[in-house]
Protein backbone atom coordinates (compact mmCIF):
# COMPACT_ATOMS: atom_id res chain seq x y z
CA UNK A 1 0.00 0.00 0.00
CA UNK A 2 1.38 3.37 -0.89
CA UNK A 3 1.21 6.14 0.62
CA UNK A 4 1.99 8.72 -2.23
CA UNK A 5 5.46 9.63 -1.52
CA UNK A 6 8.48 9.71 -4.00
CA UNK A 7 11.65 9.45 -2.83
CA UNK A 8 15.06 8.61 -4.72
CA UNK A 9 18.29 6.97 -3.64
CA UNK A 10 20.97 8.26 -5.64
CA UNK A 11 19.30 7.89 -9.57
CA UNK A 12 16.98 5.48 -8.65
CA UNK A 13 13.76 6.64 -7.80
CA UNK A 14 11.85 4.22 -4.91
CA UNK A 15 8.12 4.46 -3.89
CA UNK A 16 7.47 4.62 -0.30
CA UNK A 17 5.48 1.64 0.20
CA UNK A 18 4.49 -0.37 3.03
CA UNK A 19 6.96 -3.47 4.26
CA UNK A 20 6.86 -5.09 6.84
CA UNK A 21 8.47 -8.43 8.40
CA UNK A 22 8.45 -10.74 11.45
CA UNK A 23 10.82 -13.56 12.36
CA UNK A 24 11.40 -15.68 15.26
CA UNK A 25 14.41 -14.10 17.01
CA UNK A 26 16.35 -17.57 17.95
CA UNK A 27 15.77 -19.44 15.00
CA UNK A 28 15.73 -16.90 12.48
CA UNK A 29 12.82 -18.12 11.10
CA UNK A 30 10.64 -15.47 8.76
CA UNK A 31 7.50 -15.52 9.63
CA UNK A 32 5.79 -12.92 7.75
CA UNK A 33 7.55 -11.15 4.75
CA UNK A 34 5.85 -8.23 2.63
CA UNK A 35 8.50 -6.05 0.38
CA UNK A 36 11.24 -7.07 2.93
CA UNK A 37 14.15 -6.00 0.81
CA UNK A 38 12.52 -2.62 -0.90
CA UNK A 39 14.54 0.12 0.15
CA UNK A 40 13.13 2.58 2.54
CA UNK A 41 14.81 5.54 4.73
CA UNK A 42 14.92 4.10 8.91
CA UNK A 43 14.10 7.50 10.17
CA UNK A 44 14.91 6.75 13.72
CA UNK A 45 14.95 3.02 13.56
CA UNK A 46 18.91 3.80 12.49
CA UNK A 47 18.96 5.25 16.29
CA UNK A 48 18.87 0.78 17.08
CA UNK A 49 22.63 0.96 15.07
CA UNK A 50 23.40 4.28 17.60
CA UNK A 51 22.82 2.03 20.21
CA UNK A 52 24.41 -0.87 19.00
CA UNK A 53 27.68 0.69 18.96
CA UNK A 54 26.99 2.45 21.93
CA UNK A 55 26.14 -1.08 23.77
CA UNK A 56 29.55 -2.26 22.27
CA UNK A 57 31.48 0.77 24.15
CA UNK A 58 29.73 -0.24 27.29
CA UNK A 59 30.55 -4.13 27.11
CA UNK A 60 33.94 -3.22 26.40
CA UNK A 61 34.10 -0.71 29.36
CA UNK A 62 34.95 2.04 26.92
CA UNK A 63 32.19 4.05 28.43
CA UNK A 64 30.19 3.48 31.39
CA UNK A 65 27.17 4.19 32.17
CA UNK A 66 27.23 6.99 34.68
CA UNK A 67 30.38 8.63 32.04
CA UNK A 68 29.47 12.28 31.51
CA UNK A 69 29.05 13.06 27.75
CA UNK A 70 29.48 16.95 26.71
CA UNK A 71 26.81 18.38 24.16
CA UNK A 72 28.92 19.88 21.32
CA UNK A 73 27.52 22.46 18.98
CA UNK A 74 26.96 20.03 16.30
CA UNK A 75 24.46 17.85 19.22
CA UNK A 76 22.76 21.80 19.76
CA UNK A 77 22.05 21.89 16.31
CA UNK A 78 20.23 19.17 15.89
CA UNK A 79 16.07 19.20 14.58
CA UNK A 80 13.31 17.88 16.68
CA UNK A 81 12.96 15.28 18.31
CA UNK A 82 15.45 16.74 20.60
CA UNK A 83 16.16 16.98 24.74
CA UNK A 84 16.88 20.84 24.08
CA UNK A 85 20.25 20.47 24.95
CA UNK A 86 22.54 23.93 24.66
CA UNK A 87 26.66 23.81 23.88
CA UNK A 88 28.20 22.74 26.87
CA UNK A 89 25.42 20.62 28.39
CA UNK A 90 26.27 17.80 30.06
CA UNK A 91 24.29 14.34 30.97
CA UNK A 92 25.41 10.52 31.57
CA UNK A 93 26.02 8.39 29.04
CA UNK A 94 22.46 6.32 30.38
CA UNK A 95 20.44 9.34 30.02
CA UNK A 96 21.50 9.76 26.84
CA UNK A 97 20.33 5.88 25.91
CA UNK A 98 17.03 6.77 28.11
CA UNK A 99 16.71 9.53 25.62
CA UNK A 100 16.92 7.40 22.54
CA UNK A 101 14.51 4.99 23.40
CA UNK A 102 12.18 6.87 24.61
CA UNK A 103 12.21 10.72 23.33
CA UNK A 104 13.92 9.23 20.15
CA UNK A 105 16.26 12.63 20.96
CA UNK A 106 18.56 13.48 18.06
CA UNK A 107 20.94 15.58 19.83
CA UNK A 108 21.61 13.00 22.14
CA UNK A 109 22.52 10.88 19.83
CA UNK A 110 24.69 12.82 18.05
CA UNK A 111 26.11 13.40 21.95
CA UNK A 112 26.60 9.35 21.80
CA UNK A 113 28.17 9.18 18.35
CA UNK A 114 30.43 12.09 19.56
CA UNK A 115 31.12 10.02 22.92
CA UNK A 116 31.87 6.67 21.24
CA UNK A 117 33.82 7.90 17.89
CA UNK A 118 34.80 11.44 18.58
CA UNK A 119 32.99 12.67 16.00
CA UNK A 120 29.40 11.87 13.83
CA UNK A 121 31.02 11.41 10.34
CA UNK A 122 33.34 9.06 11.95
CA UNK A 123 30.72 7.41 14.24
CA UNK A 124 28.75 6.52 10.29
CA UNK A 125 31.71 4.86 9.40
CA UNK A 126 31.52 2.38 12.00
CA UNK A 127 27.46 2.49 11.88
CA UNK A 128 28.62 1.46 8.27
CA UNK A 129 31.31 -0.65 8.79
CA UNK A 130 29.05 -3.13 11.97
CA UNK A 131 26.03 -3.29 9.53
CA UNK A 132 28.03 -5.21 6.99
CA UNK A 133 29.39 -7.03 9.48
CA UNK A 134 26.11 -7.85 10.78
CA UNK A 135 25.07 -9.07 7.17
CA UNK A 136 22.81 -5.58 6.72
CA UNK A 137 23.25 -6.11 2.72
CA UNK A 138 21.18 -3.30 1.50
CA UNK A 139 21.95 -0.45 4.73
CA UNK A 140 23.66 2.71 4.18
CA UNK A 141 23.61 4.94 7.50
CA UNK A 142 24.63 9.05 7.23
CA UNK A 143 24.29 9.70 10.56
CA UNK A 144 23.60 8.42 14.12
CA UNK A 145 19.57 9.87 14.32
CA UNK A 146 17.76 9.14 11.62
CA UNK A 147 17.10 12.59 10.68
CA UNK A 148 16.21 12.26 6.53
CA UNK A 149 19.30 11.88 4.18
CA UNK A 150 18.84 10.49 0.52
CA UNK A 151 21.80 8.40 0.37
CA UNK A 152 19.95 6.67 4.61
CA UNK A 153 18.52 3.90 3.13
CA UNK A 154 17.59 0.36 4.66
CA UNK A 155 15.37 -2.65 4.06
CA UNK A 156 13.13 -4.47 6.58
CA UNK A 157 15.32 -7.41 6.40
CA UNK A 158 17.83 -5.54 7.44
CA UNK A 159 16.62 -3.62 10.55
CA UNK A 160 15.24 -6.82 11.42
CA UNK A 161 18.75 -8.32 11.55
CA UNK A 162 19.63 -5.21 13.44
CA UNK A 163 16.89 -5.26 16.19
CA UNK A 164 17.38 -8.97 17.07
CA UNK A 165 21.36 -8.54 16.67
CA UNK A 166 20.78 -5.95 20.11
CA UNK A 167 19.05 -8.88 21.93
CA UNK A 168 21.36 -11.41 20.63
CA UNK A 169 24.74 -9.62 21.59
CA UNK A 170 23.38 -7.30 24.61
CA UNK A 171 21.08 -9.23 26.31
CA UNK A 172 22.06 -7.45 29.64
CA UNK A 173 21.02 -4.18 27.95
CA UNK A 174 18.01 -5.01 26.18
CA UNK A 175 15.93 -3.59 29.42
CA UNK A 176 16.79 -0.35 28.31
CA UNK A 177 14.29 -0.69 25.52
CA UNK A 178 11.12 -1.43 27.68
CA UNK A 179 11.56 1.64 29.81
CA UNK A 180 8.27 3.84 29.51
CA UNK A 181 9.26 6.60 31.04
CA UNK A 182 12.28 9.40 31.68
CA UNK A 183 13.02 12.29 33.58
CA UNK A 184 15.40 15.03 32.01
CA UNK A 185 15.36 18.05 33.97
CA UNK A 186 12.15 19.21 34.59
CA UNK A 187 10.41 17.23 32.49
CA UNK A 188 9.48 13.43 32.03
CA UNK A 189 9.07 11.74 28.52
CA UNK A 190 7.02 8.86 27.86
CA UNK A 191 8.40 5.71 25.25
CA UNK A 192 6.52 6.32 21.95
CA UNK A 193 6.28 2.82 21.53
CA UNK A 194 2.72 2.16 22.71
CA UNK A 195 3.02 -1.43 22.45
CA UNK A 196 4.98 -1.20 25.63
CA UNK A 197 1.41 -0.13 27.26
CA UNK A 198 -1.46 -2.62 24.57
CA UNK A 199 0.50 -5.45 24.03
CA UNK A 200 1.06 -8.42 26.11
CA UNK A 201 4.88 -9.30 25.71
CA UNK A 202 6.01 -6.50 24.26
CA UNK A 203 9.38 -5.12 25.43
CA UNK A 204 10.94 -2.79 23.04
CA UNK A 205 12.10 -1.55 20.78
CA UNK A 206 12.07 1.67 18.41
CA UNK A 207 9.83 4.00 16.57
CA UNK A 208 10.70 5.97 13.61
CA UNK A 209 9.70 9.13 11.55
CA UNK A 210 9.84 11.65 8.84
CA UNK A 211 7.99 13.02 6.30
CA UNK A 212 10.09 10.64 3.67
CA UNK A 213 9.46 7.68 5.84
CA UNK A 214 6.29 7.68 7.15
CA UNK A 215 5.66 5.76 10.40
CA UNK A 216 8.17 2.99 11.04
CA UNK A 217 7.96 0.75 14.06
CA UNK A 218 10.96 -1.85 15.08
CA UNK A 219 9.10 -4.40 18.07
CA UNK A 220 9.93 -6.77 19.87
CA UNK A 221 7.88 -9.16 21.71
CA UNK A 222 8.11 -12.12 24.11
CA UNK A 223 6.31 -14.61 25.40
CA UNK A 224 8.02 -18.05 27.12
CA UNK A 225 10.69 -18.92 25.39
CA UNK A 226 9.62 -17.23 22.28
CA UNK A 227 10.56 -14.09 21.22
CA UNK A 228 9.21 -12.21 18.20
CA UNK A 229 11.05 -9.31 16.23
CA UNK A 230 9.04 -7.35 14.24
CA UNK A 231 9.40 -4.39 11.68
CA UNK A 232 6.53 -2.05 9.82
CA UNK A 233 7.50 0.77 7.77
CA UNK A 234 5.79 3.25 5.42
CA UNK A 235 2.69 3.49 7.87
CA UNK A 236 0.21 6.56 7.59
CA UNK A 237 0.24 7.24 11.52
CA UNK A 238 1.57 6.06 14.68
CA UNK A 239 -1.68 4.11 15.25
CA UNK A 240 -1.90 2.24 11.62
CA UNK A 241 2.04 1.11 12.59
CA UNK A 242 0.76 -0.22 15.93
CA UNK A 243 -2.55 -1.93 14.74
CA UNK A 244 -0.85 -3.33 11.94
CA UNK A 245 2.46 -4.67 14.41
CA UNK A 246 -0.44 -6.29 16.88
CA UNK A 247 -2.09 -7.95 14.13
CA UNK A 248 1.35 -9.34 12.57
CA UNK A 249 2.30 -10.35 15.57
CA UNK A 250 -1.30 -11.98 16.88
CA UNK A 251 -0.56 -13.94 13.39
CA UNK A 252 3.10 -15.12 14.22
CA UNK A 253 1.81 -16.63 18.00
CA UNK A 254 -1.13 -18.57 15.79
CA UNK A 255 1.52 -19.82 13.83
CA UNK A 256 3.82 -20.50 16.16
CA UNK A 257 1.20 -22.77 18.42
CA UNK A 258 0.58 -24.91 15.35
CA UNK A 259 3.79 -25.00 14.84
CA UNK A 260 4.71 -26.45 18.59
CA UNK A 261 1.95 -29.15 17.30
CA UNK A 262 4.32 -30.07 14.38
CA UNK A 263 7.58 -31.69 15.63
CA UNK A 264 8.75 -35.50 14.31
CA UNK A 265 10.44 -37.93 15.12
CA UNK A 266 12.42 -40.42 12.69
CA UNK A 267 12.56 -43.44 13.01
CA UNK A 268 15.04 -46.44 10.76
CA UNK A 269 17.06 -45.29 7.50
CA UNK A 270 17.27 -48.65 5.50
CA UNK A 271 17.47 -49.89 1.80
CA UNK A 272 14.54 -51.39 1.91
CA UNK A 273 10.37 -50.24 1.98
CA UNK A 274 9.06 -53.16 3.62
CA UNK A 275 11.58 -53.02 6.22
CA UNK A 276 10.95 -49.30 6.90
CA UNK A 277 7.43 -50.33 7.61
CA UNK A 278 8.00 -52.74 9.45
CA UNK A 279 10.83 -50.54 12.13
CA UNK A 280 7.65 -48.11 12.04
CA UNK A 281 5.18 -50.91 12.87
CA UNK A 282 7.45 -51.88 15.68
CA UNK A 283 8.32 -48.20 16.79
CA UNK A 284 4.23 -47.84 17.26
CA UNK A 285 3.66 -50.91 19.14
CA UNK A 286 6.55 -50.08 21.70
CA UNK A 287 5.17 -46.89 22.84
CA UNK A 288 1.27 -47.22 21.45
CA UNK A 289 -0.05 -45.00 24.41
CA UNK A 290 2.46 -42.11 23.09
CA UNK A 291 2.38 -42.37 18.91
CA UNK A 292 -1.06 -43.76 18.58
CA UNK A 293 -2.48 -39.91 17.33
CA UNK A 294 0.93 -39.21 15.12
CA UNK A 295 0.32 -39.17 11.56
CA UNK A 296 2.90 -41.90 9.78
CA UNK A 297 4.60 -41.08 6.51
CA UNK A 298 7.54 -43.20 5.22
CA UNK A 299 10.17 -40.76 3.09
CA UNK A 300 12.81 -41.85 0.66
CA UNK A 301 16.58 -39.98 0.21
CA UNK A 302 18.59 -40.83 -2.54
CA UNK A 303 22.30 -40.39 -1.63
CA UNK A 304 25.51 -41.65 -3.31
CA UNK A 305 25.67 -44.61 -1.72
CA UNK A 306 21.99 -45.76 -2.81
CA UNK A 307 18.56 -45.52 -1.99
CA UNK A 308 17.03 -45.37 1.97
CA UNK A 309 13.54 -45.73 3.74
CA UNK A 310 13.00 -43.95 6.57
CA UNK A 311 9.67 -44.08 9.31
CA UNK A 312 8.34 -39.98 10.00
CA UNK A 313 5.74 -39.80 13.11
CA UNK A 314 4.38 -36.19 12.63
CA UNK A 315 1.70 -33.94 14.37
CA UNK A 316 2.65 -34.21 17.48
CA UNK A 317 3.86 -31.75 20.02
CA UNK A 318 7.35 -31.61 21.78
CA UNK A 319 7.02 -32.68 25.24
CA UNK A 320 5.52 -36.11 24.05
CA UNK A 321 7.95 -36.24 20.80
CA UNK A 322 10.92 -36.20 23.40
CA UNK A 323 9.05 -38.68 26.05
CA UNK A 324 8.11 -41.23 22.82
CA UNK A 325 12.01 -41.01 21.62
CA UNK A 326 13.46 -41.51 25.42
CA UNK A 327 10.95 -44.43 25.87
CA UNK A 328 12.25 -45.75 21.69
CA UNK A 329 15.72 -45.79 23.00
CA UNK A 330 15.14 -47.35 26.22
CA UNK A 331 13.49 -50.20 24.21
CA UNK A 332 16.83 -50.41 21.41
CA UNK A 333 15.23 -48.37 18.86
CA UNK A 334 17.49 -45.30 17.85
CA UNK A 335 15.43 -42.25 16.54
CA UNK A 336 15.86 -38.74 16.05
CA UNK A 337 13.44 -35.98 17.45
CA UNK A 338 13.09 -33.41 14.77
CA UNK A 339 11.31 -29.41 15.69
CA UNK A 340 9.65 -27.40 12.83
CA UNK A 341 11.79 -25.35 11.45
CA UNK A 342 14.44 -28.71 11.50
CA UNK A 343 11.56 -30.85 9.20
CA UNK A 344 11.97 -27.64 6.51
CA UNK A 345 15.22 -28.57 5.77
CA UNK A 346 14.95 -32.16 6.00
CA UNK A 347 12.08 -32.11 3.83
CA UNK A 348 14.33 -30.98 0.96
CA UNK A 349 16.14 -33.42 0.88
CA UNK A 350 13.40 -36.35 1.82
CA UNK A 351 10.71 -37.08 -0.02
CA UNK A 352 7.55 -38.63 1.40
CA UNK A 353 6.82 -42.48 -0.69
Amino acid sequence: MAIGLGLAFGNQAFAAETAAIVLDADTGAILHAEAIDQPAYPASLAKMMTLYLTFKSLKKRDLLPQTRLTASARAARQRPSRLGLRKGDRLSVEQAILALVTKSANDAAVVLAEGVAKSEPAFAERMNETAARLGMQKTHFQNASGLHDREQISTARDLALLAGALFRDFPEYAPYFAVRKFRFGNRTYQNRNRLLESYPGADGIKTGYVRASGYNLAASVRRGKTRFIGIVLGEKSPDAREKRMRSLFDRAFRRAAALERSWEIHVGGVTRLATAHLVASSAARRVPDLLHRADLAIATVRKAEGVFYRAHFTGIGEPLARKACDNLKQNGIACDIVSPFQAKRVARAWTNS
